[in-house]
């Protein structure tokens, strides 16, 4: 997915540039709003979907097409941001492992299932916690 050379800060410089000088726009959010996820604002992570959007219609990242997580070939990947403060460092995923993801913290066992199955050494969604931040604060969550 990402080249050994990969510069997210060197990229989300050209996006910048690219839409400062008018040669692209950030797409419009017409979804509902987006809540927060990880000590990060719906507003935030829609903002950070946008750069994303500019950087794969410059070509500068590619449409996903393998899940990271479970190697699924797919059609109709996902893009999964973490650090919504680095969102060029988004990682291609499925629809299942993505949803499977966001739902941890309320289900817990269907997520260390998938991580349990698929995780390979230095695979990076290994490394995911198991805790929810609100509010840019830790909220523990027992898991089930």
């Amino acid at each position: 997915w990402q080249r050994p050379d990969w510069d997210a800060d060197k990229l989300m410089a050209q996006v910048e540039a690219a839409v400062a000088s008018g040669a692209y726009s950030y797409p419009r959010w017409s979804h509902a709003p987006l809540p927060p996820y990880q000590g990060f604002s719906g507003d935030h992570r829609v903002r950070s979907w946008q750069r994303v959007a500019v950087a794969r219609r410059m070509g500068l990242i590619p449409a996903p097409t393998q899940c990271s997580v479970c190697l699924k070939r797919t059609r109709r990947g996902h893009l999964h941001c973490e650090d919504y403060s680095r969102p060029l460092d988004a990682k291609p995923i499925c629809v299942g492992c993505h949803f499977a993801l966001h739902k941890r913290f309320e289900n817990p066992s269907q997520w260390l299932a998938i991580v349990e199955k698929f995780g390979r050494p230095n695979s990076w969604f290994k490394t995911l916690g198991m805790v929810k931040a609100v509010n840019g604060r830790i909220k523990p969550r027992s898991v089930r």
